[in-house]
């Protein structure tokens, strides 16, 4: 009685230190003295480091140019103003994705049209054509999680409307040998502490247009004449536009340099964590796993499952917090937040698929401080609660 009653304690101490995050930033000594120089340097707003971590960035996607911001909502933004997108002009968005998708269009008074997700959870591209009218101008397809979408075949398809990735979560992905942010006209990156690598907050812009760059640089920076070169101590720049100041600094460059460097690795780790997933996951047919189809690589910014309707999706979750382990549901269905249902009077059921991976789905811990011990527990407790 006595062993069992220790090992009954045992257990449930285990239990109750228990403590897997959801996502956890990865930062290294690496990083903190990359901050301290720039903090030594007395330079920290945007300057030389912003510009290393341009040229950086877009020498790892294969881009000729980049353009940091504060955020990737800002980029997706700009991205607007820059393609003239504007009042009466219609954007295709998907219906499952972040809200800043959508909120980028309405910034500049345009319309977004949500279309509905496939399997993927990405854009369902044999329902795009039929969302298009003598208003659309542009697409914002999303590599949502890190799975991109093929971005080539939306060109090919519809070589008349403008292209723009939303590659938020997708830094070095890549798809049939192309990678994230260099598919179509412009992409916007996101740094954010859940994205693979971070800034703090934080975006960028990536593409190979000369035009697209020039514009970039003015909004981000009040509308100040980029290639303005001060003669006189009383010359100052000529606005143009309207700008922003959504300008990166170099202490959020500073830590972005270093965290670029191991991309790769972060990302060939958080591949071995999804492969400990598909192991544990892979015969229980009660959830469905990410796809990850030939061709890609899956930068697994998160691992979002898909239960079965009859689950208690909800119940689960708090099964599995009690349990030390974070989760949240996959991202949001645009059409069912209140802003955008009551403006364009949209049903849940108009977008059936988002409505059910809204409902249905669960982001489980998927980060580079997990171990394999960490990934085997999460993984484990999932399919305890959900018996095949």
């Amino acid at each position: 009685m006595t062993a069992i009653l220790v090992d009954l304690m045992t257990n449930f101490a285990q239990l109750m230190s228990r403590n897997i995050a959801l996502s956890i930033p990865s930062f290294n000594l690496e990083d903190e003295e990359a901050i301290t120089q720039c903090l030594r340097s007395g330079w920290v707003m945007q300057g030389p480091l912003t510009q290393q971590f341009e040229q950086d960035f877009a020498n790892y996607i294969g881009a000729q140019y980049a353009v940091a911001l504060t955020s990737c909502t800002t980029a997706l933004h700009l991205m607007m103003l820059s393609m003239g997108i504007g009042e009466g002009d219609e954007v295709l968005v998907p219906a499952f994705s972040w809200v800043s998708t959508a909120n980028a269009v309405e910034y500049v008074g345009a319309k977004p049209i949500f279309i509905d997700i496939d399997e993927t959870f990405n854009l369902d591209l044999d329902q795009v054509e039929q969302a298009i009218t003598s208003n659309t101008k542009a697409i914002i397809p999303v590599h949502l999680f890190g799975l991109c979408v093929d971005v080539t075949s939306l060109k090919q398809r519809f070589p008349n409307l403008h292209i723009v990735e939303d590659a938020a979560c997708a830094a070095g992905a890549s798809i049939n040998g192309m990678n994230a942010g260099i598919m179509g006209e412009m992409a916007a990156f996101s740094f954010h502490p859940r994205k693979s690598i971070t800034t703090g907050e934080g975006g960028m812009i990536t593409t190979n247009s000369k035009d697209h760059y020039e514009a970039l640089l003015a909004l981000r920076n009040h509308g100040l004449d980029p290639s303005f070169q001060k003669k006189n101590n009383w010359d100052m720049p000529q606005v143009d536009v309207l700008g922003y100041n959504f300008r990166m600094t170099d202490i959020q460059s500073s830590i972005g340099i270093t965290q670029l460097r191991r991309l790769d690795q972060m990302i060939e780790e958080r591949q071995a964590g999804a492969q400990i997933y598909q192991q544990l996951l892979g015969g229980n047919d009660r959830i469905i796993l990410p796809a990850n189809h030939k061709g890609i690589r899956h930068s697994w910014q998160s691992y979002v499952v898909l239960l079965d309707e009859a689950l208690d999706r909800n119940n689960i979750m708090h099964q599995l917090a009690n349990h030390g382990i974070a989760t949240r549901p996959g991202t949001q269905a645009l059409h069912m937040l209140d802003y955008y249902a009551k403006k364009y009077q949209i049903s849940p059921e108009d977008f059936p698929t988002a409505k059910r991976v809204y409902e249905q789905s669960i982001a489980i811990p998927m980060h580079n401080k997990m171990s394999e011990d960490d990934y085997d527990y999460v993984g484990n407790q999932l399919n305890k609660l959900i018996k095949a």
